[in-house]
């Protein structure tokens, strides 16, 4: 297959995925299981079962994994370029705009609306993820009994633990695998408590290495470091933050990089009687400085 194909079919889905992982993933098959029929449905179905279980923006996973299968590493690559570029440019050049002293009145009102919806979006997103998780879960009892305890207990741990979430979620895929295999390696990990750029690398770790089960996972995680930990943005800002991952195309997960240009623009300390908000751009791959009015904190 011709490289120019993933460039074109894998960009053109990066630029009208609209919708989260249940969108990305209907394009996905329509183009490479129905239309061009690349792939089988066998096929397609074991990569996304496949992606569902590692960390990470599934959708974006399964992306990438359907390049590979037509070009190889190569392939891999750009079509994982294309169809998350497009999105993460959207995404900053809006939180340039959201995120300054004086935002349009258009900007703000389109992350107010889009705001609204993210709880109907998450909870649409969770329950399209029922009938799948089910499913894998197996026919026998013991396989489903845990599928039930790991929903209550995600249940209960969203209700009453806010970011320690996670901690559950660990736990639950510590148990599933203990069922799978003999022994299991625990890791420990210094937690950084630093601001700046130490900081930041910790919160996009977290996020890249935790978010099992689709981008809203990484909400409470990192609602809790960039609003009370950090500083960095306020709560208002970070809900907005969460409807700009919705009105963009790409996956959710990409609201990261609002949280990194709010933290990049946060207030520095000045000798002049107003302090001047430099900014160190913390878009992947990207070095550099400027100075922004940066997040308003209201």
């Amino acid at each position: 297959m011709a490289l120019s194909t993933i460039v074109r079919e894998w960009g053109r889905i990066g630029c009208v995925g609209f919708g989260g992982p249940p969108a990305h993933i209907a394009l996905l098959r329509d183009l490479c299981v129905v239309r061009r029929k690349w792939l089988s449905e066998r096929e397609f179905e074991d990569g996304i079962a496949v992606t569902t279980l590692l960390p990470g923006p599934a959708s974006t996973q399964l992306a990438i994994l359907c390049a590979w299968r037509l070009r190889g590493a190569v392939g891999a690559l750009v079509g994982g370029a294309c169809f998350i570029v497009p999105g993460l440019v959207v995404i900053l050049a809006l939180a340039v705009l959201f995120l300054a002293d004086n935002p349009p009145v258009w900007v703000t009102g389109a992350a107010a609306g889009a705001g609204a919806a993210v709880p109907a979006v998450a909870l649409h997103a969770a329950w399209g993820l029922i009938p799948a998780g089910w499913r894998r879960a197996g026919p026998g009892v013991g396989g489903r009994a845990r599928w039930c305890g790991y929903l209550v207990a995600a249940g209960v741990a969203g209700v009453l633990t806010g970011p320690w979430l996670v901690l559950v979620l660990v736990a639950a895929g510590l148990l599933e695998v203990s069922t799978k295999v003999s022994k299991v390696w625990a890791v420990p990990v210094a937690l950084p408590v630093a601001g700046g750029v130490g900081g930041l690398a910790w919160v996009a770790a977290k996020v890249g290495a935790l978010s099992y089960g689709g981008g809203f996972v990484i909400i409470p995680l990192m609602r809790e470091d960039a609003v009370h930990t950090y500083g960095w943005m306020t709560d208002g800002q970070f809900l907005n933050a969460v409807a700009l991952g919705q009105i963009t195309p790409g996956p959710v997960v990409q609201t990261v990089a609002v949280v990194g240009y709010a933290a990049a623009c946060s207030p520095r300390p000045s000798p002049s009687p107003r302090p001047s908000r430099s900014c160190w751009w913390a878009a992947p791959g990207w070095t550099g400085s400027g100075t922004t009015s940066g997040p308003r904190r209201s």
